[in-house]
């Protein structure tokens, strides 16, 4: 008599795949990384949408968009598009630190803005007693200190402006313009000078961020960083 022996298959088992677990490794480890970019481009978002209309504004808000809007979803989406997002966010803090200077410029001046307006209305009262150009007029007094270079280049774009519609614009409002100078310049200058100063900084933590994660990422082995 025959005795069958029946051996019992084992289940099958699914095989590990190594690639698969080192990349939920790498997911892992991005994540902070991720999230500290992804709150650096937001202030950065925030910055740029005040100083919207200029050219850092708009690196700036390409910049975050980048990460916010435009990235792949996970972690390794982000330090893919952390490559283009730290290059625009250097271009931003390079073009808002320049604004910083014209703005640090304008506001050691302002103080002395005022006197040189003074000077170039009372040329101008003169020009219309003398019919004396504008060329004499601003060749040497405005040449004698920084300020009233200021106003005359300020002052030959109004005449130049003269020039094309002189019915509307035929005197310079220097009342208006005096005004102007002793109340509202002293604070635009002040103005604008912090938000491209956040600006500037959210760029540089913004440019840091990601390049941490694009090394955290290139050092695990991430393709095409």
């Amino acid at each position: 008599m025959e005795i069958a022996i029946v051996v019992a298959e084992k289940p099958a088992v699914p095989q590990q795949n190594d690639s698969a677990e080192g990349l939920a490794r790498m997911y892992q480890d991005l994540d902070p990384l991720a999230k500290a970019l992804r709150s650096a481009c937001s202030i950065l978002f925030i910055f740029s949408v005040l100083l919207f209309g200029s050219l850092e504004g708009i690196l700036g808000l390409c910049a975050a968009c980048g990460v916010l809007c435009c990235a792949a979803p996970g972690s390794l989406g982000t330090a893919y598009a952390a490559r283009c997002t730290r290059v625009l966010a250097i271009l931003c803090a390079g073009v808002a630190l320049c604004q910083i200077m014209v703005f640090s410029t304008v506001g050691v001046l302002v103080p002395d803005v005022a006197p040189a307006l003074d000077d170039l209305c009372s040329e101008v009262h003169a020009e219309a007693a003398d019919q004396t150009t504008v060329g004499e007029l601003a060749g040497v007094p405005l040449r004698q200190h920084a300020a009233q270079n200021l106003v005359a280049f300020a002052a030959s774009g109004a005449r130049r402006l003269q020039a094309v519609a002189p019915a509307s614009l035929s005197d310079m409002k220097c009342e208006r313009a005096s005004a102007f100078v002793q109340n509202v310049l002293p604070t635009a200058v002040a103005v604008g000078l912090t938000f491209e100063f956040g600006l500037f900084i959210a760029a540089l933590i913004t440019a840091k961020a990601s390049r941490r994660i694009m090394f955290e990422a290139r050092r695990q082995g991430a393709n095409a960083m």
